[in-house]
């Protein structure tokens, strides 16, 4: 029988902590540039390009080249390669944009079929920071997480990334890594204003610990895939701390109106029929 009294709060934390991965190879902490994995914008500067994107919802379209089958001014039946500029510029070759902006589309689909997530997002800005004061080695890790889409209808069109419907967010696991363990509050951010005093606040926070905020604009895949269980246990709080079965689950089953008792040792082969078992699909 239950008789004492039940935080939930801490509950609610101790469940999100566990949906966080903490470990050196979660990019979300140690973020790196891969071949294949991630593409630098360059041009606009990310300030602009949070105006133009973010708040006026233009899409960003890439540059490609377009192999048209069209005779040369020989006249001989040779493809003629046509660059068609875009709104952005990166930092890779058009033909390794291309390549990796294929590669990127294709692991974004799987992660949207085969688990229901988005995993695509343009980072804006990073935070340099490390382990330790007497630590050397520099992390780098994500710091506002726009998620995206990324299209493309056929070869010879261009890549256009659009917003997603998710919210924008902080690095979560980043801001419970800076919490707890060094006790520094990563700032909250408002999707509806510039990154620009953001990144200022949260550098001024930073400095006494020797680090700094990066402004840059990176796609790429981000594999922080229970955001959405995470973010649920905390838009939900209240209600979650009401509700009698999950204060069960947490140990307190004074709400409960069955005596949880008798479901120990109970032989549902033998009491419960195939046609009533309801299993999830």
């Amino acid at each position: 029988m239950f008789d004492g009294a039940i935080d939930m709060d801490s509950r609610v934390d101790a469940w999100k902590k566990k949906l966080l991965d903490l470990g050196k190879r979660n990019r979300l902490l140690n973020y790196r540039d891969t071949k294949r994995g991630s593409i630098r914008i360059v041009d606009p500067d990310p300030l602009t390009l949070w105006q133009t994107f973010v708040e006026d919802e233009h899409p960003i379209v890439f540059s490609y080249i377009n192999e048209d089958a069209l005779p040369d001014d020989g006249g001989e039946d040779n493809p003629r390669r046509e660059v068609v500029n875009g709104n952005v510029e990166t930092n890779k070759t058009l033909a390794e944009q291309q390549k990796t902006l294929r590669s990127l589309r294709n692991k974004a689909r799987s992660f949207i079929n085969e688990q229901g997530v988005n995993a695509l997002y343009l980072a804006f800005g990073f935070l340099n920071w490390t382990e330790s004061t007497s630590s050397r080695q520099s992390v780098q890790s994500p710091l506002i997480l726009v998620p995206v889409s990324l299209q493309w209808e056929s070869i010879t069109s261009p890549f256009v990334l659009q917003l997603h419907d998710d919210e924008i967010v902080v690095n979560p696991t980043l801001a419970y890594k800076m919490e707890n363990d060094f006790g520094l509050a990563i700032p909250p951010f408002d999707p509806g204003n510039s990154p620009a005093s953001y990144f200022e606040e949260l550098n001024a926070r930073v400095a006494s610990q020797g680090w700094n905020v990066e402004q840059g604009v990176c796609l790429t895949l981000l594999s922080f895939l229970k955001i959405n269980m995470y973010n649920d246990l905390e838009n939900h709080r209240e209600t979650i701390a009401k509700h009698p079965v999950v204060r069960a689950l947490a140990g307190d089953t004074s709400g409960l109106t069955v005596d949880v008792s008798a479901l120990d040792g109970f032989d549902h082969d033998a009491n419960t029929t195939p046609a009533n078992s309801y299993l999830i699909v």
